[in-house]
């Protein structure tokens, strides 16, 4: 059977226009899929810095604890190495005192 001219033109014509709806709706598919995959490749690399920071932040304090500890160790060693030195010193003066003393003793034995 034969259709007109006219009636073949517009059957194309809608095919045409049924397809190209259909490539631009596959189309907008694959852009929004892009797109979120685009948002997710973000949201991932986001939360990996987050956690890299995080993780950062945790070795910096834990250092700064350590060195911290470091510190009050190491004043804590100068303070007994101090109090050590003046407890000799004070000895010292106690036995020089003493050998005074010993020999005042000695003096007064002497002139007696």
């Amino acid at each position: 059977e034969y259709e007109p001219e006219e009636e073949r033109i517009t059957k194309v014509e809608e095919e045409l226009r049924a397809h190209q709806t259909q490539v631009e709706s596959q189309q907008e598919e694959e852009l929004q899929r892009m797109k979120a995959e685009k948002l997710q490749v973000e949201v991932d690399q986001r939360r990996k810095m987050e956690e890299e920071l995080q993780k950062f932040e945790s070795d910096l304090e834990r250092e700064r604890r350590k060195e911290e500890e470091r510190a009050q160790k190491a004043m804590q060693e100068l303070a007994k190495r101090k109090e050590r030195l003046l407890k000799e010193k004070e000895d010292k003066q106690r036995k020089e005192l003493e050998g005074l003393g010993e020999l005042d003793e000695q003096q007064k034995k002497q002139i007696m």
